[in-house]
């Protein structure tokens, strides 16, 4: 496409037009030499000088040639693409022809491809069966010295396979189709036979003393002993004749060689140098495998030879330590050499005894500590010398994450220390003497793990404190004190001072100090355990004697608290209630903040100098009661947090008036049970399986609050949680069966179902019996004797004796004279 149609009348146009502007300004006159009438040039037609108009006119050419040069390249562009496209819509079209007619043939043959199908399933089965039948049919001799048919094997196996097999035939031969000999394994490189054979000579005594072993391609030997197995990959390395054998020869006090190998062994500094950078970081445990127990011949295998072993080396040695090591190691070599020897000798039958051992362990359980004998004679031991040896103290510390924590962050886990068998039960025998004397040296306020008291009478208390400073509008405080690391920070140096000052005794002290004299602990990772590292302070969690032995720890601090008079607590009556604890749980009552507050720190950092116990002011928490509204003013900056809202106590959401105290916790805990029940009832499980889930789930989740919380749940939502049971029961169908008949007991023809109801009002009438007797310890029920009159006539009522007592011979009474079921 040319400019040349529209541009030289564009130029015209504008030509004319000025020339028709210019004539009107400028006039004109004819030239001489033209003729009258004849028109100018153009000039003086088009108003322009002629040399302009030709050099417009070029310009214009120009200008014209240049564009037409440009524009031609995109024309001619613009053309192939249009016949380009034009071509493909013709494909295009050509294409969905032939999809059209192939959708069609498929349809035609989708009855062709059942039927091939059908043949190929046929012609499978077929092949099946005569694979079967054939191997059915073969015999295969293994073990047969090479050449021994001769050149014909068919002839041979008619004649030698009656005879082995005792067949009784017509001709003493049985007929056979064919015979031959299978492919022999290809002969391995003569370097490594020459290795491997360099092994022969510690391989013989290996075998020779019962230690397991093990050739691995091409020439690496790999050995088993204690907990691990070792490998050597050149004679230079495998250190037989350095370290194995001189050990089976020479002299020591234990008569059994076995033991004087495992002894060996045991000892990081016999091995070390043996040991790659691999295996030395992976440190790995021996634990004793419980199914043995259910193995009749291993029990008399390691009685008849401990009793033997024991006789020979009982009096070899007058400390019961040194003993008891010994016999622990023995026993270890004794069931580490059965099972090696059973493993080789029924090797076939290992998947069998691996499907078994899961059955079987479930009927046992054991310590994850490295021994699991549980005898008493290194704890009588331990009880008359004050000492235990040192594999005694180990423990392997397990990581539990905290709920809601940073998965990334160590300090959102906690240490659960997994002890010695040993330990355990000399920390039980503690812990059994112990908790019988800790409700008298420890005060009411301490209800963590102490006998006969539970967590319910703190939060009693506290709701108590909380109704009774909304009733008077005093300005009061309570303090929830958050311990960073309780357990794990208890100086031992001040632990035994507070021991003895409790006046324990020094023996008892004395056994305390046994278990903490040098203990050890590694961290399990993963499936790994690290290497030990000591310990220096701390009540290891997940030891049974950690708990009390806190409580005695923490009992200093509450006593300085009960006693300095700087630090108001609230009144009630002539009793003044100032702190109240679980285990490291600690709740400070105040009725006078701006006072209390700067008195209380002072006391917690003197006693977290030699105690070792620190406030996380961070997490501590400070909630106003009654009509204190603002934080108490004070010179210096107020170190808790102010949750005006409330804080979580024991599980529980308190908040500052009693009336908020269902909404804060029963909602979240019904919404929360009703989208479980949602997502288990698409599970497979079965009808008693449902039934199980609630009672194992459903129901120690509303247990819990209504224990803790005086709040009775309106018949309404009761009604609700009941169909929302019932509902989960029956897989959201219709119920066959009332909810009343599925909570009969299983004896009536019911299921035992939890009957929430029953289980609410038990909740609060247990407490009717604290009223009723009246116990001088009780940390609440003063301050409801204050506040309830009904209470007290309850009480009033509570020692008058039934007409019908005495039961036995009471005239007015008459089953008791006429039964004689009530005379037994």
């Amino acid at each position: 496409m040319s400019l040349k149609n529209f541009w030289p009348q564009s130029f015209d146009n504008m030509g004319r037009t000025r020339g028709i502007k210019d004539k009107k300004d400028v006039p004109t006159e004819p030239d001489g030499d033209t003729q009258d009438g004849d028109q100018a040039e153009s000039p003086a037609v088009d108003g322009l000088d002629p040399a302009l108009a030709k050099a417009l006119s070029v310009m214009t050419s120009n200008i014209i040639k240049v564009i037409d040069d440009k524009l031609s390249p995109l024309v001619e562009t613009i053309h192939k693409n249009t016949t380009e496209i034009q071509a493909a819509s013709k494909r295009l079209d050509e294409a969905e022809a032939r999809l059209l007619a192939v959708e069609g043939s498929a349809e035609t043959q989708e009855p062709r491809i059942v039927e091939l199908e059908k043949q190929v399933s046929a012609l499978t089965e077929s092949l099946d069966m005569a694979e079967n039948y054939s191997r059915r049919l073969n015999i295969r001799v293994v073990g047969l010295p090479e050449d021994t048919e001769t050149g014909q094997p068919v002839e041979f196996f008619e004649s030698w396979l009656p005879s082995v097999l005792k067949i009784t035939t017509k001709a003493g031969r049985i007929k056979l189709e064919r015979a031959h000999r299978t492919l022999a394994p290809k002969p391995e490189p003569q370097g490594v036979i020459k290795r491997r054979k360099a092994y022969d000579a510690v391989k013989q005594r290996l075998r020779e003393r019962g230690m397991p072993y093990a050739m691995l391609f091409p020439a690496t030997l790999q050995v088993t002993h204690g907990s691990s197995k070792k490998r050597f990959s050149t004679p230079e390395e495998y250190g037989a004749r350095s370290f194995v054998c001189p050990l089976w020869d020479s002299p020591s006090v234990i008569a059994v060689a076995s033991l004087l190998l495992l002894v060996g062994l045991d000892h990081p500094e016999h091995h070390e140098h043996f040991l790659t950078d691999k295996q030395r970081a992976l440190s790995r445990r021996w634990r004793f495998q419980p199914y043995l127990l259910k193995d009749d011949k291993f029990i008399s295998y390691f009685t008849s030879e401990f009793k033997i072993f024991y006789s020979i080396n009982s009096s070899s040695t007058d400390n019961p330590s040194v003993l008891w090591e010994t016999c622990k190691l023995y026993s270890r070599g004794l069931i580490m050499s059965f099972v090696a020897s059973k493993r080789r000798r029924k090797n076939e039958q290992r998947k069998l005894l691996e499907s078994q051992l899961a059955e079987l362990e479930k009927n046992h359980t054991s310590s994850p500590s490295p021994d699991l004998l549980k005898e008493l004679l290194s704890a009588r031991a331990a009880l008359n010398t004050f000492l235990i040896q040192d594999s005694e103290q180990e423990a392997n510390i397990s990581l539990i994450l905290k709920k809601g924590k940073c998965p990334e962050s160590c300090a959102s886990y906690r240490p659960i220390a997994l002890l010695n068998s040993d330990q355990k039960l000399l920390s039980k025998i503690l812990a059994s003497r112990l908790e019988k004397v800790l409700p008298h040296i420890v005060k009411e306020d301490q209800t963590g793990f102490i006998k006969g008291r539970t967590s319910c009478d703190n939060l009693r208390r506290l709701l108590n404190i909380i109704q009774l400073t909304q009733s008077r509008q005093d300005p009061a405080l309570v303090l929830s004190l958050d311990a960073e690391k309780a357990f794990d920070r208890v100086e031992w140096s001040y632990l035994f001072f507070a021991l003895e000052e409790f006046g324990l005794g020094d023996n008892f002290v004395n056994w305390i100090k046994v278990l903490y004299n040098t203990p050890t602990a590694a961290v399990l990772t993963n499936g790994l355990r690290s290497d030990n590292f000591p310990l220096h302070r701390g009540n290891r969690q997940g030891d049974p004697l950690s708990p009390l032995l806190f409580d005695i720890a923490i009992e200093p601090l509450a006593q300085a608290v009960r006693q300095n008079k700087l630090i108001s607590g609230i009144f009630v009556g002539e009793r003044e209630h100032k702190i109240t604890l679980y285990a490291d749980d600690i709740l400070i009552l105040l009725s006078k903040p701006e006072t209390s507050v700067p008195c209380l720190i002072k006391v917690i950092s003197s006693f977290s100098v030699f105690s070792g116990y620190k406030i996380n002011f961070a997490k501590s928490e400070a909630m106003p009661l009654g009509s204190l509204t603002c934080v108490p003013d004070r010179t210096e900056p107020f170190p808790f947090r102010w949750s005006p809202a409330g804080f979580i106590y024991l599980g529980v959401h308190v908040t500052p008036t009693f009336g908020q105290m269902f909404e804060s916790n029963f909602p979240p805990l019904l919404e929360a049970i009703r989208a479980d029940l949602d997502r288990w009832a698409a599970l497979p499980l079965s009808w008693l399986g449902r039934v199980a889930l609630i009672k194992m789930n459903v129901l120690p989740r509303l247990l819990y609050p209504l224990q803790m919380i005086p709040i009775l749940l309106s018949n309404r939502v009761i009604k609700v949680l009941e169909g929302w049971l019932s509902s989960f029961i029956w897989s959201k169908r219709r119920p066959r069966l009332k909810m009343t008949k599925l909570q009969m007991a299983g004896c009536d023809g019911g299921l035992d179902v939890p009957n929430l109801r029953f289980y609410q009002l038990a909740s609060h009438l247990r407490v009717i019996s604290s009223w009723l007797n009246r116990d001088p310890a009780s940390i609440w029920h003063d301050i409801e004797s204050s506040q309830a009159k009904s209470i007290r006539s309850i009480e009033s009522r509570a020692q008058l004796t039934s007409p019908l007592t005495p039961i036995p011979d009471n005239p007015d009474f008459l089953p008791g004279c006429e039964d004689q079921g009530f005379k037994v």
